[in-house]
C-alpha cells in the first residue's frame, strides 16, 4: 500500500509488555536454590580485567543479554549469547557523555531498560535507556533514541519496568544519595515512541531495602504483575561472606502504588555452580 502524499506513516513498536503471572509469589517460591551452569563451552566476550558484568535478561526465551562496565574503554557494552546457535557476540552501548557503567536491566517485550551511570565509582548523573531488540540477531539492541530518562540527583545503578492499566511503572534503584528505589508512571505512551515521558519529579513511592534489619541494595530489579493487576519488585543481590566469597539473595517486594507502602514478601537465598 502506498504512503498518503503529505501524510508521514505511523511508526510501528514493538510488544512493550510482558505476560503477567497468576500467582508471583508461588513463582517465586518455585525457583530452585541451586543454579545450573549453562553453556560452559562458550568463552568470555570481551571482558578487561577491572570491568565487571551486571545486568542480565532473556529475549524471547532465546537471547541471553548482559552489560557489561570497562575502565579502559569509552563505554560499556552488551554481551548476547544465543542459546540457539551457541554463538556469543559483544555489542558496544550507545551512551551519552562517554558513560562506561551500564547497570541492571529488564527486558520487556521487544524492548530493553537499563540503567546507565558515568562510571562504576562515579554515579551521578545518571540516565535510564531504552533499546529495541527486534533486530538483536542481525545487530544486537539498538538504541531508541529518546525518550533519555533523567532522574536528576539520583544514580542508577539498576531499573526494573512492567505495564500496568495501560502505563509503563518504572522502578530506579542508585546507591546515591540514600540507596532508595524510586517508582514513577509513565504518561502513557508506548515503549519507543519519543513522546513516551516518566514523571521523575513526582515518585509514586521510595523506600529503602530492609530485609530483617539489614539495609540492603540490589545490582538488579525487576517488576512483575500479576493477572489480578498486583505489583512486585525482585531485587537480586550479592553480599559478601568472607574475604572471596559471595551470598546471593533475591528479595521479592510486594508493592502498593495508591498506598505509597512497599512490603517484603519472601525473601531467599541461591547457589551457584560454575
Amino acid at each position: 500500500m502506498s504512503a498518503t502524499p503529505g501524510r508521514a506513516e505511523p511508526t510501528v513498536y514493538g510488544s512493550d509488555a510482558n505476560v503477567p503471572l497468576r500467582d508471583v509469589v508461588s513463582a517465586f517460591a518455585a525457583v530452585p536454590g541451586d543454579g545450573r551452569l549453562c553453556g560452559p563451552g562458550v568463552r568470555s566476550v570481551d571482558s578487561d580485567p577491572v570491568g565487571h558484568f551486571q545486568g542480565m535478561g532473556v529475549y524471547r526465551d532465546r537471547w541471553v543479554i548482559l552489560t557489561h562496565s570497562t575502565a579502559l574503554y569509552s563505554a560499556g557494552w552488551f554481551a548476547v549469547w544465543d542459546m540457539r546457535t551457541g554463538k556469543a557476540t559483544s555489542y558496544p552501548i550507545s551512551t551519552p557523555g562517554h558513560m562506561r557503567h551500564p547497570g541492571g536491566l529488564q527486558v520487556i517485550g521487544d524492548y530493553l531498560v537499563a540503567g546507565i551511570e558515568p562510571t562504576a565509582q562515579l554515579s551521578l548523573p545518571a540516565l535510564v535507556r531504552i533499546y529495541d531488540l527486534r533486530d538483536i540477531e542481525r545487530a544486537g539492541p539498538r538504541l531508541v533514541p529518546q525518550p533519555q530518562i533523567e532522574v536528576a540527583g539520583r544514580s542508577a545503578a539498576a531499573v526494573g519496568i512492567t505495564k500496568v492499566g495501560g502505563r509503563h511503572m518504572l522502578a530506579v534503584y542508585g546507591s546515591d544519595p540514600c540507596g532508595e528505589i524510586y517508582f514513577y508512571w509513565s504518561n502513557g505512551r508506548p515503549l519507543g515512541d519519543p513522546e513516551l515521558t516518566f514523571r521523575t519529579g513526582d515518585p509514586v513511592l521510595h523506600f529503602r531495602a530492609d530485609v530483617h534489619g539489614h539495609r540492603t541494595g540490589y545490582d538488579n530489579l525487576a517488576l512483575l504483575t500479576s493477572a489480578a493487576g498486583e505489583l512486585f519488585l525482585l531485587g537480586l543481590r550479592g553480599d559478601k561472606a568472607g574475604s572471596l566469597a559471595v551470598k546471593d539473595t533475591a528479595d521479592l517486594w510486594r508493592i502498593d502504588p495508591s498506598g505509597g507502602k512497599a512490603e517484603l514478601a519472601v525473601t531467599s537465598g541461591h547457589r551457584t555452580s560454575g
